[in-house]
């Protein structure tokens, strides 16, 4: 009588983390029919699928109640297909749009294929405005991984006058504005009209005086118009 033997023809990992899709197909010498199966799983098939990572044994039986057997047969689970951040700009000034994101990929295999919520299909996505957003990568395979970030802007620049003081007399040049800016990205530059560049002006003759501030990125204000005045 020949001896029972088997020997391993294909290992199959799972496609996708987590998936129940490994298979493994074996050979024996077929001297002795019929032959029945036993695997570790349950499964009573001379192959099996369908199978999720792990370790795995199968005893072959011949007509002749003859056995053998393979042990510590390993399915894997093919790594996880990862996505992140590679780089990322947020909008410079409150409601520009001028922001991108830019996102890697590893493990999975052959080409990626992405998915925005913007409906944008390609890995660098720009003209951003401040928002969320969140990315869907997929590969050959049809493995998934998903991804969420957030892109900010500054606030906008407020400006409102502190104090006006008016001119006391007629013809005089001793009014005064005091002024508080808030929002964007700090230092600010100041533009008055005549030239004045600090956030309060003094010795003022009577008429109206325009401010534009100036962020550190140049995100300007809305100009804000004071009006000193003088008695009749």
């Amino acid at each position: 009588l020949n001896s029972l033997n088997i020997v391993i023809s294909e290992i199959a990992n799972t496609t996708c983390q987590g998936i129940n899709d490994g298979i493994i197909t074996i050979e024996h010498n077929i001297n002795n029919p019929p032959y029945t199966y036993l695997w570790s799983n349950g499964a009573f098939t001379k192959n099996v699928m369908n199978l999720k990572a792990g370790e795995y044994s199968v005893t072959v039986t011949d007509a002749n109640l003859c056995t053998a057997s393979i042990s510590k047969i390993i399915v894997n689970d093919t790594p996880s297909l990862l996505s992140g951040i590679e780089s990322i700009k947020h909008p410079t000034c409150h409601g520009m749009q001028n922001g991108f994101i830019s996102a890697i990929v590893q493990n999975g295999s052959g080409n990626y294929r992405f998915q925005w919520n913007t409906g944008d299909t390609t890995r660098l996505i720009t003209n951003l405005p401040a928002g969320d957003y969140s990315l869907t990568v997929y590969d050959q395979n049809g493995c998934e991984s998903f991804l969420t970030t957030k892109l900010v802007a500054p606030d906008s620049i407020k400006v409102v006058p502190v104090s006006i003081e008016d001119v006391r007399c007629f013809g005089e040049s001793n009014g005064s504005i005091k002024t508080n800016s808030t929002g964007g990205t700090p230092p600010y530059t100041y533009l008055w009209t005549g030239i004045r560049t600090t956030d309060d002006i003094f010795n003022l003759a009577a008429g109206r005086y325009t401010l534009t501030v100036t962020d550190a990125l140049g995100c300007r204000s809305i100009p804000l118009d004071v009006d000193v005045t003088q008695p009749e």
